[in-house]
């Protein structure tokens, strides 16, 4: 279940950091998700679908281990605002979007953890 976690946090976290130097990877000739996706929609529709998967998951392993009230609501806060920050890319479509939502993904993984791991099953 780590593996999952870890698996589908990176989709935001990288695309996000892909949209930020979008233009610093063309020059080096690397070839990032946005520069095929020219308007980006299908980055931040990628972005998003990845975000929301990776919160169901969280929420899914903490219900189905029996773990206890306070992991679920930390769980669900920590979710509504990583999608927070996902759906203000989405509708922004900024650099400074794009570094907030960086942000939380870098706070969002170790909490996330930290509190499975304060609330074994």
């Amino acid at each position: 279940m780590l593996f999952a976690i870890v698996f589908l946090w990176q989709f935001p976290h990288f695309l996000a950091i892909a949209l930020m130097y979008r233009e610093d990877y063309e020059r080096a000739g690397y070839k990032m998700l946005p520069a095929f996706d020219v308007e980006g929609r299908f980055t931040y529709v990628e972005i998003l679908v990845f975000t929301i998967a990776l919160t169901a998951l969280t929420l899914l392993i903490a219900r189905g281990n029996g773990r206890p009230l306070p992991l679920m609501i930390g769980l669900t806060v920590l979710g509504a605002i990583l999608l927070t920050y996902t759906l203000r890319l989405a509708r922004s479509k900024t650099r400074v979007a794009a570094g907030h939502l960086l942000h939380a993904t870098v706070c969002y993984l170790p909490i996330v953890l930290a509190m499975m791991l304060r609330y074994p099953r």
